[in-house]
């Protein structure tokens, strides 16, 4: 619970247990963020939260590769997506040559 904008004791307590938990499952596992949050039973965005909290270089590393793996698997599902939708030609080199509506 939150008074005045500072977390009460029982919150604090509770993201320093969940911190541990998932620094020590890491480090006894490894797995990316995904794998980690499947078998915690937590979403990934708090696993990652609580990653960033361990500050361990390994960890910080992990969600650096994570991140970043993200980020390009996000872009090429929207760029075949974008490409089936409106249907984008390219020739035999890859290049661009225009919409085939």
């Amino acid at each position: 619970m939150k008074e005045n904008g500072y977390m009460t004791r029982p919150q604090s307590l509770e993201k320093i247990e969940n911190t541990a938990k998932v620094q020590e499952y890491f480090d006894r596992n490894g797995g990316t963020i995904k794998e980690i949050a499947q078998a915690l039973g937590m979403s990934k965005s708090s696993v990652q939260r609580y990653l960033n909290a361990a500050q361990d270089p390994e960890i910080k590393e992990l969600i650096k590769e994570y991140l970043a793996a993200n980020k390009y698997e996000g872009n090429r599902r929207g760029g075949l997506t974008s490409q089936e939708k409106n249907g984008y030609s390219k020739d035999e080199t890859g290049r661009f040559t225009g919409r085939r509506k």
